[in-house]
């Protein structure tokens, strides 16, 4: 009925997560519409005598006659980012609807529509002039709407709880809304330095929480094959799993949960901005002085106690030195070390294009807005809907529980955007003001808490119970055979990580799901893959 008021106006009218098609019988025209975020998957192929559509890869892989052809330039972005960015996918043939944007078929050619643009928000940055109390007030309030929003169900609805500001923010309301006895899950590891659940406790007993946990196991990657189904694509985030898991317990209580997602993208919460404030200040520092820490950086050997110190150190020291543009803190493969791993074929057809060109057109194409908000379009654009809006929308539909996201709503995604950078990272301070208005809800320890992000023991992994299976795997004659990457390489970053020379822990684990996608998606039809290139795959 909306489509037949306004026509494609009315897109804009929608709230919350969708992605959808319409086919309009009076003017023979297909339209595809996909949520601004990009929380719902919308994939399409098309050929000189069809036009095809769904929500899942896998289902246009199933095309009778489709070329199930690897993209190439999918494939390095991956093994750079560790997800498969932009409209692209891993196969040349099927192309992604941009979040934000509809794709109007008609005549068997293809328009692509943007229809809301959140650099536009930004546009409008401190327009507003506002106390901090009162960015404070509204910013609580507002967030507070969101997630009241979210709470209309006809089914039971939970939350996932981490114990961060964001996850305890949301259950703080939906226990305001709801009273005590809210059902909330949260997921821990054996491993201290990877687990949340003593903060997630801390929330859960302070709004009274129905709170359930699951701690993984280093078995738990047995789930690995099954992952990569559900996921569709090589992914590399190895915060699915735990996600996955999650998601599992959750569904045994409730079929809804509420997520923390998104708040750091509005809010400027990862440590790459803090990291940012590091390498401005180090950049301050004498040239003399930075020389003499490089050096004894350079000097020291990384078999000491203090190895994974020393290994931060020297990355951090490595990217200082890049412009902020090619600064990428969350990289997995360099464009080196990619050129070292590839066999000479797929070096040759790859040549000298380097994924990081994608990161730093983005930030040209932001050079009028300050670093903060440079960074935020990065992590909106990019990291949001192609790593987190598939890692948790996949993962919670692979167990039939739908994931809502209150940060995520667009209304307080812009209303962010018109807030000034300061009000987001304020000296060694991220997320200055959402902090500032949740302090009379959340316990001072939640609310002053180091941030951790959601963090996999994969290291130990793959010197354990995964090292085995990761062998098997990236050495045989079938991976080898594909003729992607050396031998030698791979068999250098497996001896140096197990020995405890190196961390290549997300390396191997972005090569161990390549594989898996391999196996589960392409080798039921053929086992050599042609290293084939269109004019798609170049950058």
């Amino acid at each position: 009925m909306a489509y037949r008021i306004w026509g494609t106006e009315s897109v804009s009218r929608l709230r919350g997560m969708f992605a959808f098609a319409i086919w309009d019988p009076s003017q023979e025209k297909l339209l595809l519409v996909r949520d601004r975020i990009g929380k719902k998957p919308l994939f399409y192929y098309h050929d000189a005598r069809r036009f095809a559509f769904a929500s899942e890869l896998k289902a246009l892989l199933a095309l009778p006659g489709i070329e199930k052809h690897v993209n190439l330039a999918a494939l390095h972005d991956y093994l750079t980012f560790g997800y498969v960015p932009g409209e692209q996918t891993i196969v040349n043939a099927i192309r992604k609807v941009p979040p934000g944007h509809f794709l109007v078929w008609h005549d068997g050619k293809i328009f692509l529509e943007r229809y809301w643009n959140l650099d536009d928000w930004f546009q409008g940055s401190s327009n507003l002039v506002m106390s901090d109390q009162e960015w404070s007030d509204e910013t609580r309030d507002r967030l507070a709407d969101c997630v009241q929003a979210r709470l209309v169900s006809d089914v039971p609805v939970g939350a996932f709880l981490s114990g961060g500001i964001d996850s305890s923010a949301v259950v703080g309301f939906m226990a305001r809304e709801l009273g005590r006895g809210v059902k909330t899950f949260s997921i821990g590891f054996r491993e201290s330095s990877f687990n949340e659940l003593d903060y997630a406790r801390v929330v859960a007993k302070h709004f009274d929480t129905d709170h359930h946990e699951f701690v993984v196991e280093p078995r738990a990657a047995d789930l690995l094959a099954d992952l990569v189904w559900y996921l569709d694509e090589p992914f590399a985030d190895a915060s699915v799993l735990p996600t996955y898991l999650l998601a599992r317990l959750a569904r045994e209580h409730v079929k809804v949960v509420l997520t923390g997602d998104g708040g750091d993208e509005s809010f400027a919460g990862y440590e790459s901005y803090l990291a940012e404030q590091y390498t401005d200040l180090y950049g301050r520092t004498p040239l003399a002085l930075r020389c003499l820490i490089e050096s004894v950086l350079a000097r020291a050997p990384e078999s000491s106690k203090r190895t994974a110190v020393l290994r931060r150190a020297k990355r951090f020291v490595e990217k200082a030195a890049l412009p902020l543009e090619y600064r990428e803190w969350r990289l997995i493969f360099s464009h080196a070390a990619k050129q070292a791993l590839y066999g000479d074929e797929l070096n040759s057809a790859i040549g000298s294009v380097d994924s990081l060109e994608r990161r730093a057109r983005a930030f040209r194409a932001a050079r009028d807005f300050d670093w903060v908000t440079a960074l935020q379009l990065w992590d909106f654009h990019v990291y949001l809907s192609d790593d987190l809006m598939v890692k948790t929308d996949r993962a919670t539909m692979a167990n039939g529980l739908e994931a809502r996201s209150p940060f995520l709503d667009h209304t307080l995604i812009e209303w962010c955007a018109g807030m000034p950078s300061s009000l987001k990272v304020r000296g060694w301070n991220t997320k200055y003001i959402l902090k500032k208005s949740l302090q009379s809800m959340l316990p001072t320890e939640i609310i002053h808490r180091p941030k951790q992000g959601f963090a996999v023991p994969v290291s130990a992994w793959f010197r354990g119970a995964l090292r085995e299976m990761a062998q098997d795997l990236l050495l045989s004659t079938t991976c080898i055979g594909r003729g992607y990457f050396r031998q030698g390489s791979i068999e250098a970053l497996l001896r140096a990580h197990v020995r405890g020379e190196a961390d290549h822990a997300y390396k191997l684990w972005s090569l161990v799901n390549l594989e898996l996608w391999h196996q589960s998606f392409l080798d039921c039809t053929q086992r050599a893959l042609p290293l084939v290139q269109t004019s798609q795959d170049r950058l």
